[in-house]
């Protein structure tokens, strides 16, 4: 079993090895599924005294094109603004929502896609000595990987402030499109033409021509954002997020040792899958967990959740009290503890709002508490955030470590916490 002082060492062979099962692992891929199989094993073999497989549909291709959907909505929209200023709305309507729809995390045009399987892993560990546990605590990360970001990578959170204009461009054109669709059917008399007085945006504009005019200046900026998010390159995600699959399976075989089972609490170690493909894996179990709570039927009657995400940098963890982008503000119970138990082991870490999102959203969202942790170092997003250059040789051991360290405490802390409850 790994020491807190090797555990950076171990968590770095446990990613190369799932690389070396899969490279990349795409939502719904074959990639994934590998993977995926793999942890399932490896965490038979660390301990678990059950593994279980949640299966679901994930709408996987979706989230490699969603931003050229946008843009090419966005195209329709400034081309039919002339001839038929209805579907100029329509579709500007579309190309906003689905921008807005897919940064909060709803599912919208994904439904459009072809559903592929994708699934969780669940290692369990039940207390010692035949105790009923007061809590189940959840303890996981997301093993599939996604496409290269080229802004993205660079930027970082950055890249928010970028897309500002972008949103402007299209939600002006939403309110352009909309009074020329009433201008053309009250003044011009038409809801589909093609003559002149179609096309006087070029001959004779007028001042919502002019404004059109300029949302059009913005079509070559809009472009690059669009067609720039997302590359067709799969990455490999060691750091993002095989990083928090390895402090997961580390976790597991620390505690699935009868000698530090806690007393008090059942451990939940999840794999997720399709995190980067809309949350799909942990949307599921959230949901799952918020039913058999609301029924009485969960084992116990609470649940915590703790997600590590892009976790293997030298730099402070971040521990999140709110993910705005993914409509989450955390219960305190969780974000707190972790800030005492890393305080205890001497481990820095830096509670506030994250502009990423992590698989604790869902539940935060469901009313449990939760929190997710990121490893941000001393840049604006995570280290080789949706880059190729995210391999295993770019692991900071370090970042494993600490968060063995403290995520080995908040177990202990918690269990002794209960302690005294009935």
């Amino acid at each position: 079993m790994a020491s807190d002082a090797t555990a950076g060492a171990a968590g770095k062979n446990l990613i190369t090895e799932i690389c070396k099962v899969a490279w990349t692992r795409l939502p719904g891929s074959d990639g994934e599924k590998r993977a995926q199989a793999f942890i399932q094993d490896k965490m038979k073999a660390l301990g678990a005294a059950t593994v279980e497989v949640q299966q679901y549909m994930a709408h996987s291709a979706f989230f490699r094109w969603w931003p050229v959907i946008s843009i090419l909505l966005f195209y329709l929209s400034l081309v039919m603004y002339h001839v038929f200023p209805l579907i100029s709305l329509i579709t500007a309507m579309l190309a906003i929502s689905n921008v807005l729809l897919k940064l909060f995390s709803y599912e919208f045009l994904d439904v459009l896609f072809k559903k592929k399987p994708s699934s969780n892993v669940v290692g369990k560990v039940a207390p010692r000595d035949g105790h009923p546990p007061k809590r189940i605590v959840i303890i996981g990360g997301h093993a599939d990987s996604n496409y290269e970001y080229p802004i993205g990578s660079r930027f970082g959170t950055k890249l928010i402030p970028l897309l500002i204009p972008v949103f402007v461009s299209m939600a002006v054109g939403v309110l352009v499109s909309a009074i020329k669709f009433i201008t053309a059917l009250v003044v011009d008399g038409f809801i589909l033409g093609f003559d002149a007085v179609a096309w006087r945006t070029f001959t004779a504009p007028g001042w919502l021509d002019f404004i059109y005019l300029v949302i059009l200046a913005t079509v070559p900026y809009a472009s690059w954002i669009g067609f720039r998010m997302i590359s067709s390159n799969p990455v490999p995600g060691a750091n993002d997020n095989l990083s928090g699959i390895a402090v997961t399976l580390l976790l597991l075989e620390r505690f699935a040792n009868p000698e530090r089972r806690p007393k008090n609490i059942e451990l939940w170690f999840v794999s997720f899958g399709s995190e980067e493909g809309g949350m799909k894996g942990s949307k599921h179990m959230a949901r799952l967990v918020r039913e058999a709570l609301g029924k009485g039927n969960l084992g116990a009657p609470s649940a915590w959740i703790v997600n590590f995400d892009s976790i293997a940098t030298r730099g402070p963890m971040v521990v999140a009290n709110k993910e705005p982008l993914y409509r989450c503000t955390y219960l305190p119970e969780v974000y707190t503890q972790i800030e005492a138990s890393a305080k205890k082991v001497g481990v820095d870490v830096i509670v506030k709002s994250l502009a990423a999102g992590t698989d604790s959203a869902p539940f935060g969202r469901a009313g449990i508490p939760a929190t997710g942790i990121v490893g941000m170092g001393e840049g604006y997003s995570p280290a080789n955030w949706h880059s190729l250059a995210d391999t295993p040789e770019n692991i900071e051991e370090a970042g494993i470590e600490n968060c063995v360290k403290f995520g080995a405490q908040f177990i202990r802390d918690v269990d002794e916490s209960l302690e005294a409850t009935k």
